[in-house]
């Protein structure tokens, strides 16, 4: 299931492996800004500008938005084990997936107000290191042969269904292999993907002269609306694998052994004690 990943602000972002929800949630201040400064060197009066609108960011995000993923949590323990259909697992992804864009959407501002602050030495070095990152994965995905990719997406999978349901059993890895194979390889779609987006991002930065009200638009509109960078090949091929996915999640469900319901039930309610200790604490 792909739930986890939506859960916790950032945690997609920052990629910190072995720290703990409650760790990196309530460090994200000082977490973020040394995510940030392998993109950009930033001066103390920047630095401490976007510390604060984190540390902002993050009270709304404690207060307004963590009970809705408990709400969320709640209600997929309650019906989970017993949903008949597959569409249902689609639905949830949507909801999840909507939280997601709320928090782009909340974080957007402080962003472009960051952005409006740099120089434009910073802003050449910004492009540099992200277009370094993206060439990078470049080099890794061309070492690579379909069939790498496809063990990959396979032993990925399984590891994350592994983690909601615990060992699982031949047929279960069994399907969940039929279901990558029944799936398109989309890496190249989507390195061009972040091509495109990396070369908007681009001529806004490096343009010489353009008014403040015309940048504030266009990076808003750079981040909030990332699907017009997608082509649509990649479009249709993710919808139709959110589709197999949801499927795959459904029938899945109806091979559960007792102890892995009893580790799914498990799973939910370690989130939902996770993110009600975050929403509880303060600072």
């Amino acid at each position: 299931m792909t739930y986890r990943k939506f859960l916790i602000i950032w945690l997609c972002l920052l990629s910190l492996g072995g720290c703990s929800t409650t760790f990196v949630y309530n460090n994200l201040p000082w977490l973020s800004h040394y995510w940030l400064d392998d993109y950009v060197d930033l001066n103390k009066q920047q630095t401490q500008q976007f510390k604060n609108e984190i540390e902002k960011l993050r009270t709304w995000h404690r207060t307004e938005e963590l009970p809705k993923y408990q709400q969320q949590l709640a209600l997929i323990k309650q019906t989970v084990l017993t949903t008949s259909e597959p569409s249902q697992f689609l639905m949830w992804r949507q909801q999840t997936e909507a939280f997601w864009q709320t928090l782009v959407e909340q974080a957007k501002d402080p962003l472009v107000e960051l952005a409006l602050t740099l120089s434009f030495e910073q802003k050449q070095q910004f492009i540099e290191n992200l277009t370094n990152k993206i060439n990078q994965q470049v080099k890794v995905l061309d070492k690579k042969s379909d069939a790498d990719l496809i063990e990959e997406r396979v032993e990925r999978v399984t590891d994350n269904f592994n983690d909601w349901l615990g060992k699982l059993t031949s047929e279960q890895k069994s399907l969940i292999k039929q279901n990558v194979l029944a799936t398109q390889l989309k890496q190249n779609l989507w390195l061009d993907y972040k091509q495109q987006r990396l070369a908007a991002l681009t001529k806004l930065f490096l343009q010489p002269t353009i008014n403040e009200t015309q940048f504030r638009l266009r990076l808003t509109d750079i981040i909030i609306n990332p699907d017009q960078f997608k082509s649509d090949q990649l479009l249709a091929l993710s919808a139709w694998d959110k589709q197999q996915n949801a499927a795959l999640q459904h029938t899945l469900i109806s091979t559960l052994t007792k102890k892995q319901q009893q580790h799914l039930m498990k799973e939910f309610d370690k989130w939902y004690k996770d993110i009600e200790s975050i929403a509880n604490e303060q600072g």
